[in-house]
């Protein structure tokens, strides 16, 4: 009985002992799995909030190729967690492209490929390939330059070749004497070859020491002058038709005060232009300024207010009667400052886009000089007929357009998707055709006072 209690009694006491170790070994297992949930979820809880702060500083410097670096925590437990950098895929394409900030990233730069998506509006970038007149060009036609409601970026740096939209040559630099002036590289597609030139012929062969050659054909896509033929066309000015009444008073005597009659001014004595100014001075009282003339003044605003002020019409001759040619010699010097315009040209005259109606008297029109001479004696004299000659300012209005206007007109041109498309497989075969010699575009100022009409070549 006794061994048989005692045998009971080790085995319970064995037992016991193995549901002892077995509780034991169960505690200490659930011990140290809190353990490790805790201790994952402090270190997941501090990663998601270093990666939440630094996506936040990489939306506060957004970077221009759209692109962030995720922080993720590792599955292994310790007492600090690793950070594992990973490169996500380049984000899918939107519609719009982010702008880059000023402010420098507070973390290092993602590694990503920039996005595919293009630019909804690409700024056209015109290269200068040529100096201007052989010299650097003006300098606000630099950098981006907002022409009107569109802007172009505007540079001589060559290293823009294969990105510009347009390259530039100017027609009366020297290096456009011979073939050197052609870029070596193959032409992009798309890029238009503008030639620029905002004097006639005749000038240009003076200016740059060349006419234009068979070198200069099948090269250019546009030309952007006062040329009308040529795709970028620039005129010196632009007449608009509107309501402007505001700028005209049917009361006023627009004589008052003007005790001279004629007025001139230049600096180029040209000799076609300066003798048929001599001959009109022996038959009409004219005040010359300038190198061809007798009186100085200086080229600046009290001069032409001067010469305004005193005088009923002014001589807009041009230095060259060459097709489509005329200047601020007439939109400036005549319209603009108040007098009435006599004028010598190669243009259209007569067409509104040209002249406002009624604004000027050509001299071409009359048969000689003395016929000239005797319609401005009596305009002069006639104070209704005279002030005629203003009653354009009530519905037209002259914006004049300086040298460096023709290039905004040229950008204005480039934000046309159409104009493009057809400016890039339009090429020139023959410029002289378009922009015009001086054999071809050009006639002497008349030689006989007795007999002033002159035939135009470009116009039968």
């Amino acid at each position: 009985m006794n061994n048989t209690t005692s045998t009971t009694r080790k085995r319970l006491w064995i037992v016991l002992g193995l549901v002892a170790i077995v509780i034991l070994a169960t505690l200490y297992a659930i011990k140290i799995q809190g353990i490790g949930i805790v201790e994952y979820k402090m270190i997941s809880s501090f990663s998601n909030h270093s990666n939440k702060g630094r996506k936040e500083k990489l939306s506060q410097t957004t970077s221009p190729i759209n692109a962030t670096t995720t922080i993720k925590p590792t599955t292994t437990m310790g007492s600090s967690a690793k950070k594992v950098v990973t490169t996500p895929k380049p984000p899918a394409k939107k519609s719009t492209t982010q702008k880059p900030t000023t402010n420098k990233p507070t973390t290092k730069k993602p590694t990503t490929k920039r996005p595919t998506t293009k630019p909804t509006k690409k700024i056209p970038i015109i290269l200068y390939w040529t100096g201007w007149f052989g010299g650097r060009w003006p300098d606000d036609r630099y950098g981006r330059v907002k022409c009107g409601n569109v802007t172009c970026i505007f540079t001589s740096d060559k290293s823009q070749y294969s990105q510009a939209a347009a390259l530039v040559f100017h027609g009366s630099a020297p290096s456009m004497k011979s073939k050197g002036f052609i870029p070596s590289s193959k032409k992009p597609p798309h890029q238009i070859w503008v030639y620029h030139n905002l004097e006639n012929p005749v000038l240009t062969r003076k200016l740059s020491g060349s006419p234009i050659k068979s070198i200069h054909n099948g090269i250019f896509n546009v030309v952007n002058s006062y040329a009308k033929d040529g795709m970028a066309y620039a005129p010196y000015a632009e007449i608009v038709q509107g309501n402007f009444s505001q700028n005209y008073d049917p009361k006023k005597d627009y004589s008052e005060g003007k005790t001279k009659l004629i007025a001139w001014a230049s600096s180029q004595c040209y000799p076609g232009r300066t003798q048929f100014v001599q001959k009109l001075a022996q038959q009409i009282d004219i005040d010359s300024y300038g190198k061809c003339g007798k009186f100085n003044c200086g080229r600046n605003k009290d001069c032409w207010d001067k010469i305004s002020h005193e005088h009923k019409f002014y001589l807009s001759f041009e230095n060259f009667i060459c097709k489509d040619y005329v200047t601020e010699k007439f939109y400036h010097n005549g319209l603009k400052l108040g007098t009435v315009p006599i004028v010598i040209g190669g243009a259209n005259y007569s067409s509104p886009a040209t002249s406002p109606p009624g604004s000027y008297i050509n001299a071409l029109d009359f048969k000689s000089m003395p016929d000239l001479v005797a319609y401005i004696k009596k305009v002069a004299k006639n104070k209704t007929l005279y002030n005629s000659f203003f009653k354009w300012k009530a519905s037209h209005k002259v914006v004049r357009v300086d040298s460096d206007g023709s290039l905004c007109y040229l950008c204005q041109y480039l934000h046309d998707p159409k104009w493009v498309q057809a400016a890039s497989k339009h090429i020139i075969q023959d410029l002289s055709k378009v922009w015009g010699d001086e054999k071809k575009f050009c006639v002497d100022y008349p030689q006989n006072t007795n007999d002033m009409k002159l035939s135009f070549p470009w116009l039968t």
